[in-house]
Parts: structure tokens; sequence; C-alpha cells
């Protein structure tokens, strides 16, 4: 093997098995070059030249078509290259891109352990003067047209075709419409509460998958719940997807109140939340909970804790002092988009 800089011999070396060589050169701007010989013949050639500045951008695909089912995943590799072509070895130029047609971006790369960005997003700086993104089809066929871009440098784009085929079986997505209008119209779904303490006092107030439907009008309240898992909607009883009716609805400026089955709904208008107060169908639909019975007969000889209270008690066990069913948390409701 001999090292050329510039066209001028850096001295041959041979190679040994499972070794590599090296040479000590003197930098200078230009090529250098390593040829390989065998036999006395040269067999190969591979040279490096100094690069520009970053002028441009290259991006190629790694398949020319995907499927449109919604899953395959095409590569988009980008190359900074100087005005001349060559790929600037030491490019860190933050790259966006940007798809149009049937598919999205679902990930960046580059290939630096050190690289702390996060994978997903639609921008990536360069390592190396290399970067990457990982683009996903849609379940409609088309093209999709990727497009990097970077400050100060050509962009480049690239088109690939994504052909139809058919789907795998699959659970149909939830679509529902979102009601416009004045007031609370729209829809809006509960949001985390603390519950007094106690058991059952945690979790959701009105079902953590509910969705309410209201409509405005003036100061009438229509619309549907559902998602209530038949917390006394529809007398108390049947499946809680099924949408209820709100019935006797009323808005009077922040006051809110309706019914839905055997369940009254009473609350406020609180900037972005409705805050609801539930009574009537029980906790669960099935009525109030009973307070359960004290304990009689010989009980176990157990030490109470340091305040005095006993947790085996029938006051503690109903979920209040002194047996009583405990009020449930309020509802907070919250806009949703869908």
């Amino acid at each position: 093997m001999e090292l050329f800089l510039n066209g001028q011999s850096q001295g041959a070396q041979d190679v040994k098995k499972d070794q590599h060589l090296a040479w000590n050169v003197t930098y200078a701007p230009g090529t250098i070059e390593a040829r390989g010989f065998k036999g006395g013949q040269q067999v190969m050639t591979v040279k490096r030249e100094t690069t520009g500045p970053a002028a441009k951008l290259v991006l190629t695909a790694d398949r020319k078509t995907v499927s449109a089912d919604g899953e395959e995943i095409a590569m988009f590799a980008v190359e900074v290259q100087d005005a001349q072509g060559r790929t600037q070895p030491i490019a860190d130029n933050q790259v966006n891109f940007r798809v149009t047609g049937q598919g999205a971006v679902k990930g960046t790369g580059n290939g630096d352990p050190t690289n702390h960005e996060s994978d997903i997003g639609s921008t990536r700086k360069a390592f190396n003067g290399y970067c990457m993104a990982l683009v996903q089809s849609t379940k409609t066929a088309g093209t999709i047209t990727v497009e990097a871009s970077s400050p100060g440098l050509t962009a480049s784009s690239v088109t690939i075709s994504a052909n139809a085929v058919k789907l795998r079986p699959q659970v149909p997505v939830w679509e529902r419409e979102v009601p416009t209008g004045s007031g609370i119209t729209g829809l809006w779904r509960p949001v985390p509460v603390v519950a007094a303490a106690g058991r059952g006092g945690g979790g959701f107030g009105g079902g953590a998958n509910s969705v309410f439907t209201l409509k405005q009008n003036g100061g009438s309240l229509t619309g549907t719940v559902e998602g209530g898992g038949g917390r006394g909607f529809g007398g108390g009883g049947g499946g809680g997807d099924t949408p209820a009716a709100i019935e006797e609805g009323k808005v009077d400026g922040a006051n809110v109140s309706f019914k839905v089955g055997t369940m009254t709904y009473t609350g406020t208008v609180k900037g972005d939340q409705i805050e609801l107060q539930t009574s009537g169908g029980g906790f669960g639909g099935r009525g109030a909970r009973p307070a359960p019975a004290t304990p009689t007969g010989p009980q176990p000889v157990i030490g109470p804790p340091p305040d005095g209270t006993d947790p085996s008690s029938g006051a503690f066990a109903g979920g209040g002092r002194g047996g009583q069913p405990q009020t449930p948390p309020p509802t907070i409701l919250r806009r949703a988009t869908h």
C-alpha cells in the first residue's frame, strides 16, 4: 500500500494479515490517496479531498415504494455536502424534515452516541455530515414527499410512492362529532380528582372514561353522557357505553344543572372547567352504599393505632365516621377535542 498527499508519495508499506497501516503525514489541504498493489499491479485506490464549507443537503431514500398500511417505515438519509458534492465530514448543521402526502415523521437519528436530542421530532443535528429521518406511511395510497432543509444550505427533497394494500383486521377508529356553539357547548371529559379519605375514596368523579356532549342554547342545555359505567344512567342499569340523554338541563350564568337517568348533576362553570356534584342513583348506579353492620361477638385482640382509631370498626369501613355513607367526590370536567 502506497500513500500520496497531493500527488507526492509518502512511502509504501506491506499489509500484514489482520493488521492496519499508519503514516505520519504533515497536514496540507488537498487530496490524500491510498493505492493498493498486488503482484506488482495496482488493484484499488481510495482518495479523500479537503472539502469546502457546507453548501447543500442531499437526501436519499432506502426504498422507492412503501405499503399504505399505516405501518411500513422508509428511511431518508441526509448528507451535508460542499459546493462540489463532497460530504462535509465535520458538519453538524441542524436539519429540519417536512413531510407532505401520505406519511409522517416518526423519528430522527444521527448516530452520535453523545447526542441527547429526542429521537421523536422532525429536526436533528448532523453528525460527521450525516443524519436521517424515519417516515411512516398512512393507510391511504398516494405519494410521500420528504424535504430536508437547513438555514443557509440548499434544501433537498425526495418523493416515493405509497401503494394500496389490504389492511390487517383492526378495531375501527372511534370518531364522534364535536359540537360547536356558544357557552359550554362542546365535548367534556372528567379529570382526576382527589376524593375524601376512606375506602373507595380515590379515583375519578363520574367515571374516568365518561364523555359529556353538551349543547347550550341560551339557558337550555341538552346533549348526552357516555361511559358512565351504569351510574344510574337509564334507570340504573345497562352498559355505560350507550349514550344517555341529558334532561332538564339549565344554564344560569355560571350555574349548571341537568339530569341523566336517575343521576342529578349540579355545579358551576369555572373557566375551562366545570365542577359538578352528583346526587341520586347511588354510587355505582345501585343506590346509596349502606354502612356495614358493626361487628358483634368476640373480637381479635388488636391494639389500636396511636391516634386511638380502630380501622376494623364499622365507622371506618363504612367510608365515614359513624358509619355514614361518604359523599362522592365532585366531577371535574375539562374541554376535550375528541
